[in-house]
């Protein structure tokens, strides 16, 4: 009897270490696939090449380029749109590529999912935004004060219409 006990628990160790290796592999492996989709990164010129532009794999710009001659060759505002579609465009390209790596182990995720966080698993979803600038022109935006959404108001507008000219630039 005490064999049988003892044949029964060697196989139950057994399949546990089974087990154990198995998730051990299905957690590196969406680690190295992890790591792979987030070190995507998409770019995009634009047509006229005044503008060139690289982004993460969120889509986060990381790099932003103009033509020297950017502002001779258009308006302000024809660069601000070739700014944003460029911008668009590698980050299309981004998500695309970030897609591919992710689509080869979509099964493994979708079992893996409901219990990552229980099993010590790498965290499956869309990854935070890495913040790798500051906007340093300047104070913060004088219209935004913490815990409200109305611009302040400077002066008393019961009777006159709000002042919209008073932004910083």
């Amino acid at each position: 009897m005490a064999d049988t006990v003892e044949s029964v628990d060697r196989q139950a160790q057994a399949q546990a270490d089974d087990i154990a290796a198995q998730v051990s592999a299905i957690a590196e492996r969406v680690r190295e696939q992890q790591a792979t989709a987030l070190a995507v990164t998409g770019s995009a010129s634009s047509q006229d090449g005044t503008v060139r532009a690289v982004v993460d794999a969120t889509g986060v710009v990381t790099a932003l380029e103009f033509a020297p001659s950017a502002l001779e060759r258009s308006s302000l505002d024809k660069l601000a749109r070739t700014t944003v579609a460029t911008i668009q465009s590698a980050a299309a390209q981004a998500r695309t590529s970030m897609a591919e790596q992710w689509q080869s182990l979509q099964g493994v995720l979708a079992t893996a999912a409901a219990g990552t966080e229980r099993l010590g698993l790498p965290r499956v979803g869309v990854p935070d935004v890495p913040r790798t600038e500051t906007d340093q022109t300047g104070p913060a935006d004088p219209w935004q004060q913490p815990g409200t959404a109305e611009p302040p108001h400077t002066s008393d507008s019961s009777h006159a219409a709000p002042l919209l000219d008073e932004r910083p630039w």
